[in-house]
């Protein structure tokens, strides 16, 4: 009889491990500007893209959710804040996205385009 309930207590504990690795996980945010690169592991699943960036950073937007400064790094004349998410420039606005577990979150300062 205990080694029933022995089981049954693994197999509720191993249930519980499994339950929380989807509600938990880590990603990484990464900020390059010209010459510089900053790049951390965070606990932020489950929150949007541009709150993991306000987290994590001094963040100054314009028309809603356009990043306009990153740590004192301002849009001007030639360059402009791009969201990226797993490495590819993304669709959809970091407002919109809810971070997930292995995420790459990156803020780049790219050149506009012409």
């Amino acid at each position: 009889m205990k080694k029933i309930y022995a089981i049954l207590l693994l197999a509720a504990l191993m249930a519980g491990c499994i339950k929380n690795s989807h509600n938990t996980g880590v990603a990484v945010i990464k900020i390059s500007t010209i010459g510089k690169e900053s790049e951390e592991n965070v606990n932020a699943t489950g929150i949007t893209a541009i709150e993991l960036l306000r987290e994590k950073h001094e963040v100054k937007t314009n028309y809603g959710d356009y990043v306009e400064c990153i740590d004192g790094v301002c849009a001007e004349k030639d360059y402009m804040w791009t969201f990226y998410l797993n490495t590819e420039k993304s669709t959809v606005g970091a407002s919109e996205y809810i971070v997930n577990n292995n995420d790459l979150i990156e803020w780049r300062f790219d050149k506009k385009w012409d």
